[in-house]
């Protein structure tokens, strides 16, 4: 005989309390998230609405999001155009693409100074899809800094600036960009790391106290912003030690440095810097030892060149810097960009330590001699905005086409019969070529009417005059797509 045991008193109480327990977490957790998502209206805030740098974003679980969404208004993406530069690889006068953006309201667009050099015509495209061509760019390849401007100013929403002083080794950043591609109208990207160092940068960088990310270069598109989880601008992503093995992570021109730079370049058109005519090295515990240091600040001056305002103010290899026109000299590399800003011509004082002994020099900074300044020399230069020339017909499209047969097919092609034209040539310059238009390209359509031969061409229903430009439907390797070929907006 089986006998069953009723459970006790006591174990029916036991497991009542626990439900009893769980199901008061449950409504208290409840109240508490909706409590979170109540604006100060005590009104419930949509959980997926965009969160502002102030609603305490910097942890939670979709800050990467947010800061992304918020930023990519502010950025656009840049393509130039070389007109006079041989094309490679038949992609037409392109040379790059990339990504810009503003600090302040009606400024000109922050970019890379490598991503606009030799290009006469820069085009820029909003994240509506708005096209504008810089009416002028102004360069400081020193820092790989870029300014374009634009008459009249466009009004881009401004992203704001963090204090870089304050960034510290460690820190959560986004690299956000916004790059055209061949293959859609724009392509937003987003990279996260952290800063992994900072100090003087490679190469011709190297007076500027600089910052390293973790984030690859190549996964980052020129001239694209590096942002803190509150939305804050710390640097730009720049192509400094790019073409070097200083790192594989990418090089950012903090923002403090970056708002001086592109402060003169939209007031100036160019950056004054002050030259003194010395190289220094850091000063380590065992250097100050050695030349009976208190301590281990200052620059250590380890060549004086002749004729520079170093030599003529008697200023000697050995000599430890202390202070510049009254500022404190920490690390060694900061003589250099502390010089930068000095005013020419004017005396400043120098105090130095000499042999144990501390003294003052008066130094009268020059600017800085066009030997030492890289070529092209910086500065801003006009470009190209003048609107393409009307269209009258294909021929005005600078594509030169042939007959799609059997002999002529490309391999890539899988679908038997098909019908269009194939491009031979594309002239570097020329509408087709801006708009993305490459050799070996099938037309299969231009406006409304399909294309099935070259004679199709001269008959096509299109408003080759209209300032939209012309739709064109193209296929190649990757499959098809339209393109807007010719049109001044």
């Amino acid at each position: 005989m089986q006998i069953t045991q009723r459970p006790t008193l006591r174990t029916m109480g036991f497991w009542s309390v626990l439900v009893l327990l769980a199901c008061a977490l449950l409504i208290d957790g409840s109240i508490f998230a909706q409590r979170q998502l109540r604006d100060k209206n005590g009104q419930l805030r949509n959980p997926n609405e965009l969160l502002g740098p102030r609603d305490g974003i910097a942890g939670g679980p979709l800050a990467f999001r947010n800061v992304a969404r918020q930023a990519f208004p502010s950025i656009v993406s840049i393509e130039t155009f070389g007109r006079a530069a041989a094309s490679c690889r038949g992609l037409g006068p392109v040379h790059n693409r990339g990504s810009g953006f503003v600090i302040a309201p009606g400024d000109g667009i922050i970019t890379s100074s490598r991503l606009v050099a030799g290009a006469d015509r820069v085009r820029i495209r909003l994240s509506d899809g708005t096209t504008y061509l810089a009416s002028s760019v102004a360069t400081d390849p020193l820092t790989d800094l870029a300014v374009l401007q634009f008459s009249p100013a466009l009004n881009i929403p401004a992203l704001p600036l963090a204090n870089s002083d304050t960034t510290e080794i460690g820190d959560w950043v986004l690299a956000v960009g916004n790059r055209t591609t061949p293959y859609l109208l724009t392509n937003e990207q987003v990279s996260a790391g952290v800063i992994s160092s900072r100090g003087p940068g490679p190469g011709l960088a190297s007076r500027e106290d600089l910052l390293q990310t973790d984030i690859p270069f190549d996964t980052v598109s020129p001239g694209a912003p590096l942002l803190n989880l509150n939305g804050e601008v710390v640097g730009v992503h720049t192509a400094l030690g790019a073409d070097s093995d200083v790192s594989h992570g990418g090089v950012v021109v903090p923002s403090n440095l970056l708002n001086r730079i592109s402060r003169q370049l939209m007031d100036q058109g160019a950056v004054n810097r002050a030259f003194l005519g010395v190289s220094t090295q850091p000063v380590d515990s065992r250097v100050a030892q050695q030349l009976g240091l208190p301590t281990n600040k200052g620059a250590l001056v380890n060549q004086v060149l002749p004729n520079s305002p170093a030599a003529d103010a008697k200023i000697q290899t050995g000599d430890v810097v202390q202070t510049v026109n009254g500022i404190v000299v920490t690390e060694g590399h900061r003589l250099q960009s502390l010089a930068d800003d000095l005013p020419i011509g004017v005396k400043v004082p120098v105090e130095i330590i000499r042999n144990g002994k501390s003294m003052t020099l008066n130094v009268v900074p020059t600017a800085v001699p066009a030997a030492l300044l890289p070529s092209p020399p910086p500065g801003r230069r006009s470009l190209d905005t003048t609107p393409s020339r009307p269209l009258t017909g294909f021929n005005d499209l600078g594509a030169v086409v042939k007959p799609l047969t059997p002999e002529t097919t490309p391999a890539w092609v899988k679908q038997p019969n098909t019908r269009g034209v194939l491009i031979e040539s594309v002239q570097p310059g020329s509408p087709a070529a801006e708009a993305g238009v490459r050799p070996a390209m099938i037309i299969e359509k231009i406006g409304a009417s399909t294309v099935a031969s070259p004679a199709d061409l001269g008959t096509v229903k299109a408003n080759w005059a209209g300032d939209a430009g012309v739709l064109m439907l193209v296929r190649n390797s990757r499959g098809s797509r339209f393109l807007i070929v010719g049109g001044n907006k």
